[in-house]
């Protein structure tokens, strides 16, 4: 959030790292955002709720606002988010062939319920279909998508998507019992079609170079 106003959502990955998309954070100064975890109502947070302020901010150097390729961003915190609790816990980073598709996701936020719509006060989660690569080639052909760098999640006319508020938050999907991250939230076309994610797993090597090794994963 930047001056106590909702931006866009994330994931913590490490004790101080936070994931979200580039596109949410190219404009201002590390010092001009706050990060939260473990929110629920946004207006009022919980009493486990953590504000972190930012030490910098780490866009993807190939990232194309045009084309909304390579949309991914590192955040470090200026302080740890440890002690953990069952709020506030890393995500599980995938390994760099863990493949999603036909699974089912799960995509959260604070986003609008419509287009047009405001931001919603609680937190909501959406399920749906992980596509796969070629079906989400093929309904994204005209933006260019790269199935090696983005996956899509939603069927069109299933009426289950994110909207404006929730890019750069999670899209996980629990394998083994564990949560993966699958992807971040990109962009879609309305708010009810589906939408296009940064496939997490093609950034592996690049998210370690900052963090070293993350929690959870076979790295």
């Amino acid at each position: 959030m930047s001056n106590g106003r909702h931006i866009c959502g994330g994931s913590l990955i490490a004790k101080t790292w936070f994931i979200t998309a580039a596109h949410c954070i190219a404009s201002l100064a590390p010092s001009q955002y706050r990060v939260q975890l473990g929110v629920h109502d946004r207006i009022v947070p919980e009493f486990w709720a953590k504000t972190f302020s930012v030490r910098r901010i780490i866009s993807h150097p190939s990232y194309n606002s045009y084309l909304e390729q390579n949309d991914i961003a590192l955040v470090e915190l200026t302080t740890s988010a440890e002690p953990y609790n069952q709020y506030i816990m890393p995500v599980c980073f995938p390994s760099i062939n863990q493949d999603f598709q036909r699974k089912t996701s799960t995509a959260s936020g604070w986003g609008d319920q419509f287009s047009g719509g405001s931001h919603t006060r609680y937190q909501y989660e959406v399920e749906m279909p992980v596509l796969t690569n070629t079906a989400c080639k093929s309904k994204y052909a005209f933006s260019g998508l790269n199935p090696a760098t983005q996956i899509c999640a939603g069927h069109i006319g299933e009426g289950k998507d994110t909207c404006q508020g929730d890019s750069g938050g999670p899209l996980v999907v629990k394998e083994n019992d564990k949560w993966f991250l699958a992807g971040i939230t990109s962009f879609g076309y309305g708010c009810d079609d589906g939408g296009v994610y940064t496939k997490s797993s093609a950034f592996r090597t690049w998210v370690t170079a900052y963090t070293g090794a993350l929690p959870g994963t076979a790295n």
